[in-house]
């Protein structure tokens, strides 16, 4: 392969300086088609160059050096590209705002409310002064089917967000000596009057002292409601607390409400003083 292009091995000086035609173009060509090689260009389709006459100054030199033996160039590595910082992000369309991806963090697991604070309370009373009627009204019910309690009703009852957990104890005489198995654990005495039964104020005042005397009870909050009150012949607030003897009482809290069931007045005003005293 040698012999073949020493007709090409010219002065490199004159080389270097002649002109750049098609024939210098062609003899470059030629010898790339020998050696397999690639004789560099003047740049894109434009053959006619200075950096043709260069490309075969730089084949007849290594020719020269390897005898004759012309090889290949060994390729250069490439190298890596590197991703952009954003790669992998999911890009918006042009035109509109490109958020940047975020990892999720994991769900937050739901705490549950805090629980209402829990009171018991006991209700208690001679029959028919109203008992279940106030129970009932205060939880939102029917009042116009109440029946006289044979034996006990619960309700629990949410105000302020207080649980109020009320027990009505039927009041006739021979349930009368079982109240005192209700006694324990009890925050709060409700006890009811009939304000318009003058006849059975003093047996409702002889009934309380019993209560106030259990050892269960001692220091318990008491709350009187004087119900139906908005009858013509009912008594005042003031005048059954002084038939029930309220103003000798030093042991504990105490508040009389005048109230009526029927149509709800004073039951807001008592169970708020109920709730300010189990707090």
């Amino acid at each position: 392969m040698f012999d073949r292009l020493v007709g090409f091995k010219e002065n490199e000086k004159a080389f270097q300086g002649a002109p750049t035609n098609s024939s210098n173009w062609r003899k470059s060509k030629k010898i790339a088609s020998i050696t397999g090689t690639r004789v560099a260009d003047a740049g894109g389709d434009d053959a006619y160059g200075p950096r043709a006459n260069m490309g075969l100054l730089s084949l007849l030199r290594r020719l020269r050096k390897s005898g004759g033996e012309v090889r290949a160039p060994i390729p250069r590595p490439t190298r890596s590209r590197r991703l952009p910082r954003d790669a992998g992000e999911l890009h918006a369309p042009s035109g509109t705002t490109r958020f940047r991806s975020k990892p999720t963090d994991p769900p937050v697991p739901a705490c549950p409310l805090p629980l209402p604070k829990q009171a018991r309370i006991l209700i208690l009373g001679l029959d028919n002064a109203g008992k279940t009627t106030i129970l009932r009204k205060l939880s939102d019910e029917d009042i116009t089917t109440t029946t006289p309690t044979q034996g006990f009703n619960i309700k629990s009852i949410l105000h302020n967000g207080f649980k109020l957990n009320v027990w009505d104890i039927g009041g006739q005489k021979t349930i009368r000596p079982y109240w005192r198995n209700y006694y324990e654990n009890t925050e709060a005495l409700i006890y009811v009057v009939d304000a318009a039964d003058r006849k059975r104020v003093d047996e409702a005042g002889y009934e309380l002292n019993e209560i106030l005397g259990e050892d269960k009870l001692a220091t318990v909050p008491l709350l009187v409601f004087a119900n139906k009150s908005d009858l013509l012949q009912a008594q005042s607030a003031d005048d059954i607390a002084e038939s029930l003897s309220l103003f000798n009482i030093k042991d504990r809290p105490w508040q009389i409400q005048a109230c009526s069931a029927k149509d709800g007045t004073g039951l807001e005003e008592g169970l708020r003083w109920v709730v300010k005293q189990v707090k």
